[in-house]
């Protein structure tokens, strides 16, 4: 962030000799770790200026789900999903809205907006069954990715309400 944090994972050895993921912070020369947000392993993918993190936690070791939470000031705050498994944050503005994608009960990735204690699925291009979002500015346009009806994925910007296809948006 521009305070100079920086956040990420790395790999610590258990009472068995086994590694495993735990998010951490970087911060005036010193590494905090953050713990596992309550599950059994995390990873903070991204931090704002206020120092609010964003990541997701591991419910099981190895191929366990994930489920997308918001690290502030100690306090672990769990998005959740779509009614499927698996969860990622992975960016927050400075207004704190998160962007990510969550599972839908079959599987399928969705991008979602998290702001005001709601989560909000962002849908598909026309005829897609996937999204993810990757980037939110602080005018709260979300960028990503969507397949569409090819199937193949675009390239897509949220706002206003509206996905576009950006391939469409260039001449």
């Amino acid at each position: 962030n521009n305070v100079g944090q920086v956040v990420g994972f790395r790999l610590v050895t258990d009472e068995h000799g086994q590694l495993h993921k735990r998010a951490y912070l970087y911060t005036t020369n010193r590494t905090i770790d953050l713990g596992t947000f309550g599950g059994k392993q995390s990873d903070a993918i991204a931090i704002n200026d206020a120092g609010e993190v964003v990541g997701h936690l591991y419910t099981q070791y190895h191929d366990g789900d994930k489920r997308a939470v918001i690290y502030h000031a100690g306090k672990v705050v769990e998005i959740g999903t779509f009614g499927g498994n698996d969860s990622i944050a992975v960016a927050i503005n400075t207004s704190g809205q998160v962007i990510g994608y969550a599972a839908l009960p079959g599987g399928e990735p969705r991008a979602f907006l998290f702001a005001h204690g709601k989560m909000k699925n962002l849908g598909t291009l026309p005829g897609g069954t996937q999204s993810f979002a990757y980037g939110i500015d602080d005018r709260d346009r979300i960028v990503g990715a969507s397949d569409a009806k090819d199937s193949a994925l675009r390239a897509f910007i949220y706002s206003d309400g509206v996905m576009q296809d950006l391939n469409k948006l260039i001449p």
